[in-house]
């Protein structure tokens, strides 16, 4: 911690150094201060260095750098100058004896000139005045005193007081102005300033695919380039369709979207921990049968609601308080547990409803090969998919099922169309179970054996129960209108999407046109026309779309 407080003493007398040297022979008064602001917090820094070397003061070094910026926005830099040349900046108590031939006086509110004061005695304010005590109004008369005694050979006088109001004035000017303007014994000419805001209107600016960033988007999604190609998620594609600058500002900038770091549980957290107890229950359940869910694996749950906390509390300490053996539940934290319990609860109650099923798995990995035509006749070889929530099978129809915590209504008829354009709430969600289910119905005909194969061995199990149907579901777990399973069914245009290949080659045809435009090196990155969706943009500062 002391090599730290050094290190920022040097850094700050190189700064003040470097630039003393540099404007040596100048007269300019804002070198001067920022000099002498250097200066004083170079002498700060020291102070603070020689007590951590003796041992004075023990801190973390993020208490120490608090306790440093503490230290130095309380600094005062005084004014230095020619007492009978040029601009004297003083306090009104300093003008005592003097005399000025032009004078302007800041801040004359109410309040401020004079002071606002209050008797902090004890002694009482009658007992003060009978036995001639100060109080305030002998403190307001002297002021009084030195203001007029201030003005009485000035030639030249402006006072300028702030008539906006907040929470902590009232826009109140002094009430020696008031007596100036009811005397009539000067030539006094109010002037308003006024300062209008208008919004300025910026225009998010495309960005060009040069050469250097052709190579970073090859790179990082290319397979026939790079053999450690990044997969191309379907997170990554709804980012690419929501803005086409959010996914260069993501991709190929590496920018993050920014992360609060918070104790408190995040939207995110209630998905991940509610994925995990979902899965460490059926783990659970499939300990005891060969995989096929039927109601007395799940009634139990459904009488005794208690046995379902034990999954949740255990995801709790996995995903939120990293394995800790003490976990430690705040308020706020046993409330989202609780909602937990019945999010969970109501999962088992829908599943019970559907019993009987066979269950497949949780967090499943999917990936096929996909090829890219771009306009200037270049083939893009991809890597697409991602992780599937869960997989589950009943009469012939396989069930990619994403768990949705959070979300909006359900979208009235949504078509392809909208789903590409990302028009409605659930467009992203309904784009992602959409390709995860095409993506799995490929990896069941492409004729590959992935028996031993540890990451697709599933697959195998699947081909073996005869699967005929895939349908994709959305299980909005948090809502209560749904009392049956079927009613989560992913629709198009209003109709229940229970075979997901009806719609496999316009589907296909349509992401084609995406990625297409995404590797044509003529086609800049575009910022999207809906500036509903820049309100909650983590990069819209960048783009200036506040």
């Amino acid at each position: 911690k002391a090599e730290w407080m050094r290190n920022i003493a040097a850094l700050i007398y190189a700064i003040a150094n470097d630039r003393a040297r540099m404007n040596e022979k100048s007269d300019d008064l804002y070198e001067e201060l920022f000099c002498e602001a250097m200066l004083k917090a170079h002498n700060q820094t020291q102070r603070l260095l020689a007590l951590l070397t003796q041992g004075e003061i023990e801190l973390q070094q993020s208490s120490l750098g608090s306790l440093l910026l503490r230290v130095l926005s309380s600094l005062s830099v005084p004014f230095h100058g020619e007492p009978v040349v040029g601009l004297q900046i003083m306090g009104l108590l300093e003008t005592r004896n003097l005399d000025f031939k032009n004078i302007i006086i800041l801040g004359a509110n109410e309040g401020n000139i004079p002071k606002s004061s209050s008797d902090n005695s004890f002694i009482p304010y009658n007992l003060r005045r009978a036995f001639g005590l100060t109080m305030s109004e002998h403190r307001d008369s002297i002021y009084s005193y030195y203001f007029y005694r201030l003005l009485q050979r000035a030639e030249n006088v402006t006072i300028v007081y702030n008539s906006s109001t907040d929470s902590k004035t009232k826009g109140e000017c002094s009430r020696y102005l008031l007596q100036l303007l009811g005397s009539n014994l000067y030539d006094i000419k109010r002037i308003k300033l006024q300062s209008e805001q208008n919004n300025i209107q910026h225009n998010a600016k495309a960005i060009a695919k040069s050469d250097a960033v052709m190579q970073t988007l090859l790179n990082r999604f290319d397979t026939s380039s790079n053999a450690k190609a990044s997969l191309l998620t379907p997170s990554g594609i709804n980012r690419f369709l929501d803005c086409e600058l959010k996914f260069f500002f993501y991709y190929i900038l590496g920018l993050k979207e920014y992360k609060e770091e918070d104790t408190e549980l995040q939207a995110n957290d209630i998905g991940t921990i509610f994925h995990a107890a979902a899965e460490n229950l059926y783990n659970h359940i499939l300990t005891t049968n060969n995989g096929t869910i039927d109601k007395s694996d799940l009634e139990k749950y459904i009488k005794t609601p208690q046995f379902l906390h034990k999954f949740v509390n255990d995801a709790f300490i996995e995903h939120f308080f990293n394995n800790s053996s003490t976990p430690v539940y705040n308020g706020e934290q046993l409330i989202s547990r609780d909602v937990l319990n019945k999010f969970l609860l109501r999962l088992v109650e829908l599943d019970n409803a559907y019993t009987p099923f066979k269950y497949l798995g949780s967090e499943k990995t999917v990936r096929i090969p996909y090829t890219v035509k771009c306009p200037n006749g270049k083939t893009i070889e991809l890597a697409i998919g991602g992780t599937i929530d869960r997989i589950d099978s009943k009469n012939g129809t396989l069930n990619i099922i994403d768990y949705k915590t959070g979300g909006g209504k359900k979208d009235a008829k949504t078509s392809l169309d909208d789903i590409f354009a990302h028009n409605g709430t659930s467009s992203s969600y309904r784009f992602q179970a959409f390709l995860y289910s095409l993506a799995v119905e490929q990896l069941l005909n492409d004729g590959k054996n992935y028996s031993g194969n540890a990451e697709f061995e599933w697959i195998e199990e699947v081909r073996r129960q005869g699967i005929t149907k895939i349908s994709p579901s959305l299980l909005y777990i948090h809502k209560n209108k749904a009392n049956c399973r079927e009613d989560y069914i992913i629709d198009v245009n209003g109709v229940a999407m229970d075979n997901v290949s009806t719609i496999r080659t316009d589907f296909f045809n349509k992401l084609n046109d995406v990625l297409s435009r995404l590797f044509n090196p003529t086609q800049p990155f575009e910022p999207t026309q809906d500036k509903e969706r820049c309100k909650f943009c983590d990069y819209k500062g960048i783009c200036c779309r506040q």
